[in-house]
């Protein structure tokens, strides 16, 4: 069960600057575990669809994730991308391409830290009102549209 090494909790809801939408923050905290070429792949998947599902995410929703540990001077961060795009996979990327640099950094040890931030993006296709008559002509969109002006030029 891969659900025992992880844990998920939601910290708080904040106004996201670059899309102007409301995001929800979670913290993911990781548990030590033996056999990382084994289970890390398990894990990380397991983590990334239990998220999709508690958190009621769509595909069209945005999802980053920074990964934070004690032997890192700096986070690895994963920036904002659909959650349909988002796996188990494209995070161990990221963090294999780390830890080939680094050797004090493990994936395993329990002291790696995750901050979740998803954004539900609005759906909706706006106010279509012109395009669906685009075919009757431009006389009938000049009797329609009454703010048209028609200008001869001399």
């Amino acid at each position: 069960n891969a659900e025992k090494f992880y844990n998920i909790e939601k910290r708080m809801e904040r106004k996201s600057r670059k899309f102007k939408l409301l995001s929800q923050v979670y913290d993911i905290n990781f548990q030590p575990y033996d056999e990382p070429f084994k289970m890390t792949s398990i894990i990380f998947n397991s983590m990334v669809n239990k998220m999709k599902k508690e958190c009621q995410a769509k595909n069209s929703d945005k999802i980053r994730i920074s990964f934070l540990h004690p032997s890192l001077s700096f986070g690895i961060h994963i920036p904002f991308m659909d959650v349909g795009d988002m796996s188990g996979d494209v995070l161990l990327n990221e963090l294999e391409r780390v830890a080939q640099s680094n050797d004090i950094f493990l994936i395993h040890d329990g002291d790696i830290r995750a901050e979740l931030t998803l954004i539900s993006m609005p759906e909706g296709k706006g106010y279509d009102s012109m395009h669906h008559e685009v075919n009757e002509g431009i006389n009938h969109m000049i009797k329609k549209k009454q703010s048209i002006i028609q200008i001869c030029n001399i």
